[in-house]
């Protein structure tokens, strides 16, 4: 009876744990449900492609890995709502960290070409969601209202 106890208890134990297993692997943990197998912080590096749902542009990022580990970009769009519409303008920041499966800079900056010297400092966040995909949030630094938010997919490395 004794030996029929312990085999029972480590049968429900080990039951308990496989069947919590299904729902912990589910949980909705905004760390785990972007971040995918195979996605490393590393992968970053490259040229990344999306159509922006704000106004339809095609929004073209390279990242690249700086000397210090800091990531930089440099990108621009079709259509760039913030410098009035216009297509001429670019992107760039060079103080992206990462940590973990997302990166973050406080200094994405819009270059408004046909306006010299006009600028819109933007907050970043990009989260990965494979290795081929993240989803990029850019925020207004000055009101820290969301501007837009696209999925990138990689196209080279």
């Amino acid at each position: 009876m004794k030996n029929l106890l312990v085999i029972s208890a480590a049968l429900v134990s080990t039951l308990g744990v496989v069947s919590i297993a299904p729902a912990l692997a589910n949980a909705d943990d905004s760390e785990s449900k972007h971040a995918a197998a195979g996605s490393r912080p590393g992968d970053i590096a490259g040229r990344w492609e999306g159509t922006d749902p704000l106004d339809g542009g095609q929004a073209t990022r390279t990242f690249t890995r700086n000397d210090d580990g800091k990531i930089s970009l440099i990108g621009g769009d079709t259509h760039i709502t913030l410098c009035g519409g216009g297509d001429d303008g670019t992107y760039s920041f060079s103080d992206g960290v990462v940590r973990g499966h997302k990166m973050a800079s406080d200094n994405f900056i819009v270059q408004c070409l046909p306006q010299p010297g006009a600028s819109v400092r933007l907050l970043a966040r990009y989260k990965m969601i494979s290795s081929d995909q993240m989803v990029e949030t850019l925020t207004r630094a000055d009101t820290n209202v969301e501007v837009t938010e696209v999925i990138l997919t990689k196209m080279s490395r």
